[in-house]
């Protein structure tokens, strides 16, 4: 699309090399903020939850990503960014905050913090989280649900393809969903099994200045499996290895 029709830049953090920088458009957002929605509510987030969101506001796209699709849903949001852990905890009292949204490492220091100044997890409001942008395990899922008194989802996605809402967790809390109406991922690889899995045929287009046909994440590695739910899409396991993903 021209340059003139892109209405917002994000890039990735350069860990693994030189930034990339991907385009949005008007109807790119819209798409963005439909699937962020749709992996909230797949975590039983509804209108009438306060939605903290401790991502960057920045360049990296986890903060402005969930932060549309909440609005969105009609979630009150606070955008509280990634500030100290002790003013996000007063932000929890204050406003009765419902939802945190985080990466697990940031969840762990409000956890820090909150045995620090020997506080309950029972004097907060907290229901859910939900925890990407980094690997986690499934012990501290249970530590972060124990701790914060909350049920923790895990969601996937990666700025190269537009950000948070490649992939979520429904309340099964068994294996990510992906967004297959926009999402295919077409070809798995396996160290130690020498043949790739096919899932279905790509649909539709959904990023329009940065249509993405085919991208290869080193790093992330899972696999298909079906679990009966009210989300009618694959699942896929916490992210392991190495994952190819397309955008159709």
């Amino acid at each position: 699309v021209p340059l003139r029709d892109v209405v917002r830049l994000h890039a990735t953090s350069g860990t693994v090399g030189k930034p990339v920088v991907v385009g949005y458009t008007k109807n790119d957002l819209a798409h963005w903020a439909a699937l962020t929605a749709r992996l909230l509510t797949w975590a039983g987030i509804t209108d009438h939850d306060v939605v903290q969101i401790a991502y960057h506001y920045d360049l990296f796209t986890g903060g402005f990503g969930f932060h549309q699709g909440a609005e969105r849903l009609g979630a009150s949001v606070i955008p509280a960014s990634a500030t100290v852990p002790e003013k996000q905890i007063a932000i929890m009292k204050d406003y009765k905050t419902t939802a945190l949204l985080s990466t697990p490492s940031f969840a762990v220091r409000i956890v820090q913090e909150l045995e620090t100044a020997g506080m309950h997890p029972e004097t907060l409001f907290l229901k859910c989280g939900l925890f990407g942008a980094e690997p986690w395990s499934e012990n501290l899922r249970k530590e972060l649900e124990g701790k914060l008194h909350l049920a923790a989802f895990d969601n996937y996605g990666l700025t190269e393809i537009m950000g948070p809402g490649v992939a979520g967790e429904c309340q099964e809390q068994n294996g990510l969903h992906v967004n297959e109406d926009h999402f295919i991922v077409y070809r798995l690889f396996f160290i130690q099994v020498q043949h790739h899995t096919p899932i279905d045929e790509p649909n539709q287009v959904s990023n329009e200045q940065c249509p993405c046909s085919s991208y290869f994440f080193a790093g992330d590695t899972t696999f298909p499996f079906t679990l009966v739910c009210y989300v009618r899409f694959h699942h896929l396991p916490h992210v392991l290895s190495l994952i190819h993903i397309s955008e159709p």
